[in-house]
């Protein structure tokens, strides 16, 4: 997984070497810096490390809990993200009491917050095909299906909406509090090992336990609109091709490039570029059985 981004102007790498400060302290200072509320800066810190902690759980190359941990870690960035705009907004982000509406709720003596899906439905309200909306309410119960599971089947198969739902935070923390607090100024491109072809179809005959989340996945995409399915901010699928040289000498070795923003016509060129391999797998008679000589 990875944020990495050309660095831009207004980087704050940049920004602590013009004003001769340690580039390492810079994030945590602008995290801590004045102008927000101190409610906004704890959920803001606290949001930004969940991030980081997933994206570093998820390359470490030991680690088999990736996907799980990925995702319980990303639920908990998102939903401190949320609640920093709430708390800007002055909306108190608390469940109400059942028995007296006029009250919050709470539970050993604190208030009850609003969890990821109330958050959603609060944030972008009637919009219920927003393709980052639909890519959070995807691992909300994909959620509770594996984090009482080891599950790295299914990292291969989840890769995409994962890859989507970390460069949606970064979108959105852009779009509510500035580029400033982007993780992408924090990360570099991962180095990669090509992974096993081995899909979650397969892993199901060896290990049950995934036949319900394989269900689960299977449902959730199936009932979602071409255009989301479609949507990069929904699921975010890359080629990585190899090539010999860049234009120049100083570009960068990894760039990225959004298929939403391409024309027609070089959409049209990346599909065919799809569409060069595909595995197709046909039943056979007489498989694993050997042929007279």
């Amino acid at each position: 997984l990875r944020t990495r981004q050309p660095v831009p102007l207004h980087s704050p790498r940049l920004a602590a070497a013009n004003a001769d400060e340690p580039a390492g302290d810079c994030k945590v200072d602008l995290i801590m810096s004045k102008g927000l509320p101190r409610n906004v800066k704890q959920c803001l810190a606290k949001s930004h490390d969940s991030a980081l902690l997933a994206v570093e759980t998820y390359n470490k190359p030991a680690v088999t809990f990736k996907t799980g941990a990925f995702v319980v870690l990303m639920v908990i960035a998102w939903t401190a993200l949320f609640h920093a705009y709430f708390f800007r907004k002055r909306v108190k982000p608390f469940l109400r009491d059942k028995k007296n509406p006029r009250r919050y709720a709470t539970a050993d003596g604190d208030y009850v917050y609003w969890d990821l899906g109330r958050c959603l439905s609060e944030y972008y309200e009637s919009d219920t095909q927003n393709p980052i909306r639909k890519n959070l309410e995807f691992f909300i119960p994909l959620r509770n299906r594996i984090e009482h599971k080891s599950l790295p089947e299914i990292d291969a198969d989840v890769f995409a909406e994962c890859q989507a739902m970390l460069l949606n935070y970064d979108r959105v923390v852009e779009k509510e509090f500035g580029a400033v607090y982007c993780l992408r100024e924090s990360l570099s491109f991962s180095l990669q090992m090509f992974p096993t072809a081995d899909s979650l179809g397969e892993a199901v005959k060896a290990n049950r336990d995934a036949l319900n989340v394989k269900k689960f996945i299977d449902d959730y995409r199936s009932a979602l609109s071409t255009d989301v399915m479609n949507s990069g901010q929904y699921s975010f699928k890359a080629f990585l091709m190899q090539v010999a040289s860049h234009q120049a000498a100083d570009a960068l070795p990894i760039q990225f490039i959004r298929y939403d923003n391409l024309s027609d016509h070089e959409k049209r060129n990346v599909d065919r570029i799809g569409g060069l391999v595909k595995f197709r797998d046909r039943a056979v008679s007489g498989k694993d059985l050997k042929i007279p000589s």
